[in-house]
């Protein structure tokens, strides 16, 4: 995709939430979110309940999770784009060699992402309506 890119950090409420209405990819370690941005640049936040575990748990996750990203993203996001990574339990266990293969294939398969509806909630493909 692009040379090396300079990654920032997304870390006000407000940009969290602007991207929930964005396109997302889903892996077995995190949830990527993404929408373009005004300002040219790649910024990324990281979201890590405390559903996951103990505040030493959500910082080991957070610690992996951002080496993924400074390894994955210089190379493979779209400049001007905002991405927001949501971690799922399996972000403390999976092998770090599948997490970087779970970060590029999100980044660079696009049909990897499904857009939101306008209700919120992800479309399904095989969703029929029989009312008249």
């Amino acid at each position: 995709m692009n040379g090396s890119l300079k990654i920032a950090r997304l870390k006000r409420r407000v940009d969290f939430l602007r991207l929930r209405a964005g396109k997302r990819a889903s892996t077995p370690a995190f949830l990527l979110q993404h929408l373009p941005n005004e300002g040219g640049q790649v910024r990324v936040g990281f979201t890590v309940t405390k559903k996951l575990g103990n505040a030493v748990t959500r910082n080991r996750i957070k610690r992996r999770l951002k080496a993924a990203v400074a390894e994955i993203m210089p190379t493979c996001a779209q400049a001007g784009t905002d991405y927001v990574l949501l971690a799922r339990p399996r972000a403390l266990t999976r092998p770090y060699t599948r997490l970087l293969d779970d970060l590029r294939k999100a980044l660079v398969d696009p049909d990897h992402f499904s857009p939101r509806s306008s209700s919120g909630k992800t479309p399904r493909a095989n969703q029929t309506d029989d009312r008249p």
